[in-house]
């Protein structure tokens, strides 16, 4: 595969009982650093997951694609309302806004979107 770049880590050892610097790819620290980052996506995904009754095992990735796009959306649209100072929706009311918005049904404006209608236009 060709030559990975190598960083140092502090490991503790068990036969010293000191933490000494252990070398490692930097492929693996980056894993390390940005691990709880996954987990918490992970936990996001099935906090609403799409049922699907279905033998097709295609059918359930896609709806698992479909789950991690509007989770990853949701993410993206807490940090931009953190960074105008309002109050984005949660994420049932994200999943819930696709969906109509998906499916063509215009719904009553909830609090969330008063708070933003520079985000609404069609």
């Amino acid at each position: 595969m060709g030559v990975e770049l190598m960083s140092s880590v502090i490991r503790y050892c068990s036969e010293t009982k000191i933490k000494e610097p252990v070398s490692c790819p930097v492929v693996i620290r980056s894993y390390n650093a940005n691990m709880g980052s996954i987990d918490k996506n992970d936990m996001l995904v099935h906090l609403y997951r799409t049922p699907m009754k279905s033998k097709r095992w295609y059918l359930h990735l896609f709806a698992y694609v479909i789950d991690v796009s509007i989770t990853n959306a949701w993410v993206v649209d807490q940090r931009d309302s953190k960074a105008l100072g309002v109050n984005g929706p949660s994420l049932q009311d994200f999943r819930i806004q696709v969906f109509r918005g998906a499916s063509g049904q215009m719904s009553v404006k909830s609090s969330s979107e008063e708070a933003r209608p520079h985000l609404l236009k069609a």
